[in-house]
């Protein structure tokens, strides 16, 4: 990787350069850098960058055919003189601006992936499970893959879908295990991560975080920002909530889940309000499509089980650091991290969950965010109520657990 030879130099530290169709950008004091973010994320199907530069030697006006929907961009980023890092992006929209110290340009891109953001698929994959099937996707669309083996085989359908939605679709309804919960994310280095989240905040962490202090091994936190979303995740996935299989080869004409994963929380609890859960008599009931045998066992079950999942990591922590954790250690989505705090905030200590990861420069600063998640901690308050543990479906029982 080669450090460009026009960058733009943030405090003496960090050098960024960007390289559009091949050319680099000159920085110069006419020509600078605004905003760049450059996010990952499982809650985005592709890594996306926003780009904002002031071009005050009209470097575009001369060269048009640089930068152009769809071409290749670029960009370098160095600490200390080592280079750290390199990511490419295809430029999907751009704005000029006209100003008094030349043109501000806003760029929206995504990866450097076309194949797996713009493409269809009508392609079948046969006696495969979503493992097979998502690192098999991956290798065509030029992206590298890290996957979790699945008890999940049946034939999947592209159905004309966007490659990105065929394998979002196949992540929702894949499933490893009774306490499984299905992930997938695609990141900044190409890599197509599939994950049972369940298993990850638990590990050994990649990265250790410290809040208020500086640490040799640890990357310091300059700012943070707890957050609950237990009553939002309560009110979709928590309440009475009910989803409905029926089938029409099984034995079995319908099963009813309620309060799926409970039996994987610490120490196996939604933390709900009793007086809510006292006053609602009934929650959302959601019904699966009816099921023909043309889809593996736990198919249904398994989108509502990755669903219920995801809602037991009510409890987050969006950090700030401005120390280059792209370098080492490389943190990535999906990622076990450790976070130590002072006492006064000795409630954020433990391990988290990479969620989101933006890298950003904004006004010469340059800073990584990172969104952290991990499920609630079992309560003994009097207003919290215990769900029981999930239980298998046998024959036509409900899933009777008094959510």
């Amino acid at each position: 990787m080669a450090i460009g030879s026009n960058p733009y130099s943030l405090a003496g530290v960090y050098r960024v350069s960007l390289y559009f169709s091949g050319t680099e950008f000159p920085f110069s004091k006419e020509s600078h850098l605004g905003i760049l973010h450059m996010a990952e994320s499982s809650k985005l199907e592709i890594p996306m960058i926003r780009l904002q530069i002031t071009d005050g030697i009209k470097f575009f006006k001369k060269n048009p055919s640089l930068l152009v929907e769809g071409c290749q961009l670029r960009v370098s980023l160095v600490a200390r003189d080592v280079a750290d890092a390199e990511y490419t992006f295809r430029v999907n929209s751009i704005k000029n601006t006209p100003c008094a110290t030349g043109d501000v340009i806003d760029i929206d891109g995504y990866l450097d992936c076309p194949k797996f953001w713009v493409e269809t698929t009508n392609l079948t994959y046969a006696n495969k499970t979503s493992n097979d099937v998502l690192a098999e996707v991956a290798g065509y669309a030029g992206l590298k893959y890290e996957g979790t083996v699945t008890a999940d085989s049946q034939t999947w359908h592209g159905s004309k879908k966007r490659v990105h939605a065929f394998c979002s679709n196949v992540a929702n309804h894949g499933y490893a295990s009774q306490t499984s919960c299905m992930k997938l994310a695609v990141c900044l280095d190409g890599t197509m991560r599939y994950k049972d989240v369940a298993m990850l905040d638990t590990g050994s962490p990649v990265a250790k975080f410290i809040i208020g202090d500086i640490k040799q091994g640890y990357l310091t936190v300059v700012s943070h920002a707890p957050k609950n979303s237990g009553g939002s995740a309560n009110r979709k996935a928590g309440y009475r909530q009910t989803h409905t299989e029926y089938s029409v080869y099984r034995a079995d004409l319908y099963r009813n889940h309620t309060n799926l994963m409970a039996d994987i929380n610490e120490g196996g609890e939604f933390n709900m309000n009793s007086d809510v859960r006292g006053a609602v008599t009934s929650g959302a009931h959601i019904v699966s499509p009816i099921d023909y045998g043309n889809v593996h066992d736990d198919y249904h079950r398994a989108s509502y089980q990755n669903k219920r999942g995801t809602a037991l990591f009510n409890v987050g922590l969006d950090i700030l650091t401005n120390m280059p954790a792209i370098s080492k250690p490389k943190v990535r989505v999906f990622d076990t991290v450790s976070v130590t705090a002072p006492a006064a905030l000795s409630e954020q200590n433990g391990l988290y969950v990479v969620v989101s990861h933006t890298i950003a420069i904004t006004s010469g600063q340059y800073h990584e965010k990172f969104e952290l998640t991990r499920r609630s901690a079992a309560s003994d308050q009097s207003r919290s109520v215990a769900s029981a543990k999930s239980f298998e479906s046998t024959g036509t029982d409900l899933y009777k657990d008094e959510a």
